[in-house]
């Protein structure tokens, strides 16, 4: 009896040191009458999660961006994502524009291979174990082409500059020759003018991009370009035109072009007059060359008629 009485202070006293602690820890602890704590109740939306550093929540890969610097975004993004690049012309190859959602850097090298198939890659891992790989990018065996880019079709209209470069080389050939410029100069000066310009723009296509080769088809009775080209070629060949077409320049050709008119017209209206003129003198100079021939023939006829006088006067005498 005396055993049971102790063994039952002991608990008495031990069980409330054991509540105490559990309530210290954030426990709750069993009810005197046997019943389970009810665990704490917590908002799963205020447990943050840690951010998986192999994964890459959202990337945007702009059009025309290169293989390596499309690599050293990626590990900017992702520092685990660890690669080395061997020299070669893969790393100049251009991508097409790319949206990247929750994709995985181990996918990154598989995805750059569809991408451009003379793209190679291998993975290394540490011998010492752990998860982290080594990606080794370089050319694959296949011979180099770059990644084609996406080419769009756009017109521009040359008949402003065409015709303003046009009058100035018709200008220029006339100073030669101290006189205005005739519309034969005039016709070969556009032609001599849309060649230049022609040759401006397949530079500015070239030198924008020079990976793509641009289509140019000029349109001969309107005066439109159409362009097949990548954007950066469109664009430098939008800012040529623009460049060609000033107002100033505009203004000036335009002002010598109508007095040219003018001046051709009126010329053309001297002529038509000189013309008629000529006309009624021809018709004057055949009623006098008619008159004069009139003449001769009266003068012939009095003649003969004086020498037939004179000779039955003289057979009368004697």
């Amino acid at each position: 009896m005396k055993e049971f009485t102790q063994s039952m202070i002991l608990g008495i006293v031990i069980f409330p040191a054991i509540a105490c602690g559990a309530v210290l820890a954030g426990i709750n602890p069993p009810s005197l009458f046997g019943n389970a704590g009810t665990p704490p109740t917590t908002n799963p939306a205020e447990v943050k999660q840690p951010a998986d550093p192999w994964l890459l929540d959202e990337v945007d890969v702009p059009a025309g961006q290169t293989v390596a610097d499309f690599l050293k975004q990626i590990q900017h993004k992702a520092p685990v994502f660890q690669y080395v690049a061997e020299p070669g012309p893969w790393k100049d190859a251009k991508l097409p524009a790319v949206t990247l959602r929750s994709v995985s850097v181990d996918q990154i090298p598989l995805l750059l291979t569809n991408l451009d198939p003379t793209i190679s890659f291998r993975s290394i891992k540490s011998p010492y174990g752990g998860i982290n790989t080594i990606y080794v990018f370089g050319n694959s065996a296949s011979p180099f082409t770059p990644t084609p880019v996406p080419a769009a079709l756009s017109a521009f209209g040359l008949a402003d500059p065409v015709e303003r470069i046009g009058l100035r080389n018709a200008y220029d050939d006339a100073a030669k020759q101290k006189s205005s410029p005739t519309p034969e100069q005039i016709a070969e000066g556009r032609k001599k003018a849309l060649q230049e310009v022609l040759s401006l723009l397949e530079a500015a296509a070239s030198q924008a991009d020079p990976n793509f080769q641009a289509s140019l088809k000029l349109h001969t009775e309107t005066a439109v370009l159409l362009v097949r080209g990548t954007a950066p070629q469109l664009k430098a060949i939008s800012e040529a035109i623009n460049a060609l077409q000033s107002n100033e320049e505009m203004n000036r050709y335009r002002t010598n072009y109508l007095n040219l008119s003018g001046r051709y017209e009126s010329a053309q209206s001297r002529i038509s007059d000189m013309t008629s003129e000529l006309a009624e003198l021809r018709r004057v100079r055949n009623a006098l060359q008619d008159t004069i021939s009139k003449l001769r023939k009266e003068n012939a006829s009095l003649t003969d008629q004086i020498h037939a006088t004179g000779k039955s006067t003289a057979e009368e005498k004697r």
